[in-house]
């Protein structure tokens, strides 16, 4: 039996195959600049692929601290700046989020979470018009 994508890999692979976005550059949007017991910051951390894979994209939901992330608010949006900054508009990422609803629902399932929520907030967000939907709005998906 195959194993199962972690909510973090399908958001992860999600901005890597639709976004172009890799996933040190995602995660240098995510991951925090404040330093760990180590004295590094997660953020720097990430430029080690092996250490970012293992730790970050694999990583079971919860199993991470809130000090291993950014501010959310902020990192959505670097994340939604980033995107736009690369062409796509506002319909552009409604389409490929709601592409990746299934499989994010199907991972956050799969790990004890209730995917059906998630589905039903990006299915919200998604039928309403894209672009006449404010900015902050996309955050709540992303």
């Amino acid at each position: 039996m195959p194993r199962r994508q972690t909510p973090l890999e399908v958001m992860f692979s999600l901005f890597k195959t639709s976004f172009t976005l890799s996933h040190r550059a995602l995660a240098e949007l995510l991951l925090s600049d404040l330093p760990l017991t180590n004295g590094q910051p997660t953020a720097q951390m990430s430029q080690d692929t092996s250490w970012l894979s293992r730790t970050i994209v694999h990583s079971q939901p919860g199993s991470l601290e809130d000090r291993y992330f950014a501010d959310w608010s902020c990192a959505s949006n670097q994340i939604l700046h980033k995107l736009q900054e690369k062409g796509y508009s506002n319909a552009d990422i409604y389409t490929m989020i709601a592409a990746a609803t299934d499989t994010m629902a199907q991972a956050l399932s799969a790990c004890g979470r209730n995917g059906l929520l998630y589905r039903n907030a990006a299915s919200r967000l998604v039928s309403s018009q894209p672009d006449k939907v404010p900015s902050r709005f996309f955050r709540k998906l992303i």
